[in-house]
């Protein structure tokens, strides 16, 4: 007989397992328009990150409460979580924002190799996802089981 444990494990492999895809496919659709505002456009990296997050965002929110977490019924509303989401979104956005920034000028002012500097921007945005895409699967986590 599996343990209360075992199964918890289990679901939350799988569950991790999921938000990994879902949220590398956001991740795509956020850093395929970070590119095009930052490097085509020369959008300020803290602002063009700002408005790649956005769908990128909502479409991590829809497709994960469709088919990785259950909601829990008699709490909020989906769209009251989902504002929920947006609001966390524009704290961690913001915040990791300023972080990308602060990475993307730390390796123009210490890595002197021209193809490094040229990517600057894209390495920044690499660096600091892991940190993001953890944070978010702990707020859904949270947000869709207890509220």
């Amino acid at each position: 007989r599996k343990s209360w444990r075992h199964s918890f494990m289990r679901e939350l492999v799988r569950q991790g397992a999921y938000f990994t895809i879902i949220s590398g496919i956001g991740w795509c659709m956020d850093f395929t328009l970070f590119s095009i505002f930052s490097i085509c456009l020369a959008i300020p990296v803290q602002f063009a990150n700002i408005a790649s997050a956005v769908p990128a965002v909502t479409f991590v929110f829809f497709m994960a409460t469709r088919h990785i977490f259950t909601v829990k019924k008699g709490g909020l509303s989906l769209w009251q979580k989902y504002i929920v989401y947006v609001a966390y979104q524009v704290i961690l956005v913001t915040a990791v924002s300023y972080l990308t920034a602060a990475v993307y000028h730390g390796i123009l002012a210490y890595v002197s190799m021209d193809f490094v500097q040229e990517m600057g921007k894209v390495i920044a945005k690499c660096m600091v996802t892991p940190v993001t895409m953890c944070a978010n699967f702990l707020f859904m986590k949270v947000l869709m089981g207890k509220f």
